[in-house]
């Protein structure tokens, strides 16, 4: 039966593994001279029901639900050190308090508020704000690429003293994608992306705060608009990252099947173009591809509905900011504006 021994005895093949290599499927004499337990067990029925399919071997790769645990930042948070949160908010604090202090300076010196100043002594003051925005701005981003690459080292560690402790029976349960897949694309979101994120999220979250005071002070009136414009933004923010996180597991989890697949189509091409099947594996690694771009379609097409909603509350801001500035031009400052 060109179904192989799964589907004959009624159990669906499962839809990741899908077992290309050829002694699961019964091509090769020794597949089928097994006992009748042990070939239950490699048949690849690991989408069926459990009664359905008591002896399967390979598990359905699992996927967390909900919202991420705490303990998964507390974990990060750990790897990269409980000294790097106060320090790093400590610098970008730091480096947003000298900027807006620089441009006060500024502010005031132009608008002839100090008379008494030397045009020297505002170059010298204004030269060291402006260097010691410079400073804590380079130590923040030393501080973010030393946490990130920390952490992920520490993540690469744990993982590969996990993978060679494992015993034989997790790598015959565990497909070779599954593994390919968190050790390469999983290990190179926490070298590269990760860390560069929250670099921004705390650059651009201590930006909006410091412009949100400055507009407050300047402008009290435009207060009531922030709290409106902060309401906004955190029901766009939690309709967008339901969605977003779900898409982001499903992606990662339909990536493992592409790469197993990928890898028995490799080690078993002999075997395939002896048996005619390469338009089948074609078809299922076309079949693979598509669950996972559409995943990853779904994702970035989410990303830029949020980004239009972004721009879209910027340029409110902009706008009642223009509007309000107008109107109240008779008792604004120059430098105020």
């Amino acid at each position: 039966d060109e179904r192989g021994p799964a589907a004959a005895n009624g159990c669906p093949e499962d839809d990741e593994t899908s077992h290309v290599d050829l002694e699961t499927r019964g091509m090769e004499p020794h597949a089928s001279a097994g006992g009748g337990d042990e070939q239950h067990a490699r048949s690849g029925c690991a989408d069926a029901p459990e009664p359905a399919c008591d002896g399967q071997l390979v598990k359905t790769e699992e996927r967390e639900v909900g919202q991420v645990s705490w303990a998964v930042y507390s974990t990060y948070i750990s790897n990269a050190g409980w000294y790097a949160v106060p320090a790093l908010i400590l610098v970008q604090s730091s480096w947003q308090i000298l900027r807006i202090s620089s441009d006060t300076w500024l502010e005031h010196f132009t608008d002839g508020e100090m008379e008494g100043v030397s045009k020297r002594r505002f170059l010298l003051v204004y030269t060291a704000l402006a260097l010691g925005s410079g400073t804590t701005q380079l130590m923040r981003v030393v501080m973010v690429c030393f946490t990130g690459l920390r952490t992920a080292h520490g993540y690469y560690n744990s993982m590969m003293t996990s993978l060679l402790a494992a015993p034989l029976s997790f790598f015959e349960s565990t497909p070779q994608g599954r593994i390919l897949n968190r050790a390469s694309a999983d290990q190179n979101t926490l070298d590269s992306d990760i860390y560069y994120q929250y670099g921004n999220v705390l650059t651009i979250g201590f930006q909006l705060i410091g412009v949100l005071v400055v507009i407050t002070a300047i402008l009290p009136i435009m207060t009531l608009f922030v709290v409106f414009l902060l309401l906004w933004y955190c029901w766009i923010v939690r309709y967008y990252i339901t969605t977003a996180r779900e898409l982001t597991r499903l992606e990662s989890v339909t990536k493992s099947p592409v790469l197993h697949l990928f890898g028995e189509s490799v080690n078993g091409m002999s075997t395939i173009n002896a048996f005619g099947h390469q338009e089948r594996f074609a078809a299922l690694n076309m079949q693979r591809l598509d669950a996972n771009v559409a995943a990853f379609f779904h994702r970035t097409a989410v990303g830029e509905w949020l980004g239009l909603r972004m721009e879209l509350m910027g340029a409110t801001v902009l706008g009642l900011v223009g509007i309000v500035l107008v109107l109240g031009r008779e008792s604004l400052r120059s430098g105020q504006a």
